[in-house]
């Protein structure tokens, strides 16, 4: 009796060993198929820390929002996305460090969305030959970045063009003007040497240059300058601090009609303009995007970004722009039957760059664009800023 004990009490501890063993084994797989979980990964290098992190929280938002879609929707080719997020921190060496580390494994990321840090990464995309959608927005830094630098927004340049032809269309009567710029910003004071030209194909001529600085006698030294240049209008290519202060400040001294002030998609604070809405009212300004667009999918996204910051509208194009970045990205990968995996990095990265030099026409959230050279050609937007301080498009 008590052998036969024996035995059973052997048998049942074998017989737990084994549930044990095979409960070890299931953990440990379930383990492995999460490690192994397959997914197109997206490097985004944004400064979502730092000086411009609204900027940056803004342009994740829209990634996010995008690839979210993409997921509920099945993903790339059945595969989910996953966003690999380096925070640029808003400094030159540590986008350079995250460039050079997302080249070695990442066939395409997206980021930076300023100026200073797309200047900073463009020779590591050239040396690397990693394709790259980041504010390429002026003909120097993508020639820099060629062929792999591929700018989110169109040319800066070009749509300052463009918009002052326009306010001649509108306004044929102001002929010399005084042209605006941030101190020391060297994107502006380019563009500003081109308006010069351009301005005299338009019977205009640009009276002054003027430099503008917040922190010298209250930017005064720039409003003086540009009054005692004796012009009958301003293009205003600076930030909408300087720009608000700029307007006020002649309205002040004489310059009645808003009319005969036209500014930069740079100078775009909505919120700005509506608590300054006298000081506004007349003045034109043209944008990438026009945040009162009525195609459904802007709606959509509209609410959802309102709903996540109380209630206030986007107030720059990096939202819609890193939104069809991020699609224009998924069908690249899937035009070009790529896995999410790279099985030649090199030769996808070229594959990849090929595809953006050139691209098809791209339904996107505000119309349709195309890359071609890297140069985004798309959506433009005249507005005139009316009584409450809300751009009104003239398009």
């Amino acid at each position: 009796m008590r052998k036969r004990c024996r035995i059973i009490s052997t048998l049942l501890v074998v017989c737990l060993l084994s549930l044990v063993c095979a409960c070890g084994a299931d953990i440990e797989k379930t383990d492995s198929a999460a490690e192994e979980e397959v997914t197109y990964n997206l490097p985004l290098l944004l400064p979502v820390s730092g000086e411009i992190s609204n900027l940056g929280e803004d342009a994740l938002w829209a990634a996010e929002y995008a690839v979210d879609e993409i997921n509920a929707s099945g993903g790339i080719q059945g595969i989910p996305v996953k966003i690999e997020l380096y925070d640029s921190q808003n400094s030159e060496s540590q986008v350079k460090k995250y460039a050079k580390e997302i080249a070695e494994t990442n066939r395409f990321f997206i980021g930076p969305i300023d100026s200073v840090g797309t200047a900073a990464e463009a020779e590591i995309i050239s040396d690397t030959g990693t394709p790259n959608i980041a504010a390429y927005s002026f003909e120097t830094l993508r020639l820099q970045a060629a062929p792999y630098g591929i700018s989110y927004m169109s040319d800066s340049t070009d749509d300052e063009l463009e918009a002052v032809r326009e306010w001649k269309e509108l306004n044929p009567d102001i002929e010399k003007v005084a042209i605006v710029v941030t101190k020391g910003e060297t994107a502006q004071i380019e563009t500003s040497e081109a308006l010069k030209a351009y301005l005299n194909e338009l019977n205009m001529s640009a009276e002054a240059v003027v430099e503008m600085d917040l922190t010298e006698n209250g930017g005064m030294n720039a409003v003086a300058e540009a009054l005692n240049a004796k012009v009958d209008g301003y293009v205003v290519l600076a930030r909408s601090e300087e720009y608000v202060k700029f307007v006020s400040e002649i309205r002040k001294r004489g310059v009645t009609e808003g009319r005969r002030v036209t500014a930069s998609f740079a100078s775009n604070d909505y919120n700005m303009f509506r608590q300054n809405r006298t000081v506004m009212e007349g003045t034109y300004i043209w944008n990438k995007f026009d945040v009162g667009y009525q195609g459904e999918e802007w709606q959509k996204l509209l609410q959802a970004y309102r709903n996540d910051h109380d209630g206030q509208d986007p107030s720059t194009n990096i939202t819609p722009d890193i939104y069809n970045a991020v699609y224009a990205w998924k069908q690249c990968m899937e035009e070009l039957a790529l896995g999410p995996k790279p099985d030649d990095l090199k030769t996808e990265k070229e594959k990849i760059a090929e595809w953006f030099s050139a691209s098809p026409v791209i339904n996107a959230i505000q119309g349709d664009y195309q890359w071609l050279n890297g140069n985004k050609k798309g959506q433009f937007y005249y507005f005139q800023i009316d009584e409450n301080g809300v751009p009104r498009s003239l398009n």
